[in-house]
């Protein structure tokens, strides 16, 4: 891998960065190293290897932080056309998608996106982004999705470092309120840009002419 993409970085790096910094500033064995005044070249490459693995394992607390979250909302933003739970497009929008996705409902038995299951929509979703993506028309949801990881990964790292704070030492409880208002912060912004992120995906989707490459219809090779 030559280079870090912004999912990488935002999603990745950066909560673990945080999460390395936090440890640093409780144990002083970690802020010796992170700190230390002759900081050479290779050591920054340590770290940054380190805070790229921390951020993978953060993402994996943060999995499941966002599956809790939202089964409280009755599903994902991307699910919210399916389901209705939530305002997300336009009646208008949604009908349009039904049209695009007509031989897709077809195939899989129903009439219209609500009867599908939330499995059979989510991969749907899935080769929606493909399809954009492949008409370069992904970049306003690639960044929306890149910021809903990094928060979702803050929010990991802030909900652990309040773990590891009060176990570590229980008088420092007094700090907790702000680390939980800066997880109440993260999972908020990443609220909006999960929101932000389906209403693009879908709406970039709609904004493809009609003998575009979607779902439900082969692509014409030629010889």
């Amino acid at each position: 891998m030559s280079r870090f993409d912004f999912y990488e970085f935002a999603g990745v790096l950066a909560p673990g960065v945080a999460f390395v910094v936090g440890m640093s500033l409780m144990f002083h064995q970690i802020g010796e190293f992170v700190q230390k005044p002759n900081f050479s070249l290779g050591d920054l490459g340590v770290i940054v290897i380190i805070a790229y693995i921390t951020g993978h394992l953060l993402q994996g607390v943060g999995n499941i932080l966002e599956s809790i979250y939202w089964s409280l909302w009755g599903g994902r933003p991307t699910d919210w056309v399916r389901s209705r739970k939530h305002y997300l497009v336009s009646e208008g929008q949604i009908q349009d998608l039904g049209k695009r996705l007509k031989t897709t409902l077809n195939e899989e038995n129903v009439s219209t996106i609500h009867e599908l299951s939330r499995s059979a929509w989510a991969s749907i979703t899935n080769e929606m982004y493909g399809t954009i993506k492949a008409a370069e028309l992904d970049a306003r949801a690639h960044i929306f999705n890149g910021n809903y990881g990094l928060m979702r990964g803050i929010a990991a790292a802030l909900l652990l470092i309040m773990v590891i704070m009060l176990v570590n030492d229980p008088a420092s409880w007094k700090v907790g309120p702000f680390i939980l208002a800066g997880f109440a912060l993260a999972v908020f912004r990443m609220h909006r840009f999960g929101w932000y992120y389906a209403r693009e995906l879908f709406t970039s989707y709609l904004n493809l002419s009609q003998d575009s490459k979607r779902p439900g219809k082969k692509e014409e090779t030629k010889e």
